[in-house]
């Protein structure tokens, strides 16, 4: 990401995701209720989806790849390796 960026596809596709999430999230009157009160908690501003939903829509790929050039440096990573609970169950079961 930091050498050769992403794709305007993988941006548009990011964030369709993300967007659609957030619609998705706010059926339920208890999550507008939530998301109402998170951002006048954090912002002061109850009203700021649309601002939020904006922020979103401005990512741009030049936008992507400074920010892993700025904020993921070289040195320093987190390797992660997930063993479905099926997987690690059959693995205790033949020990």
């Amino acid at each position: 990401m930091k050498r050769n960026g992403v794709t305007a596809e993988e941006v548009e596709r990011a964030k369709r995701k993300i967007l659609a999430g957030r619609v998705r999230s706010l059926e339920r009157t208890s999550a507008r209720a939530d998301l109402l009160n998170e951002y006048e908690m954090f912002l002061g501003n109850p009203g700021y989806l649309p601002r939020d939903i904006a922020r979103y829509r401005a990512v741009t790929p030049q936008a992507v790849q400074a920010f892993a050039k700025k904020w993921l440096p070289d040195d320093r990573r987190i390797e992660l390796t997930v063993v479905p609970a099926a997987a690690q169950g059959r693995k205790e079961a033949s020990r």
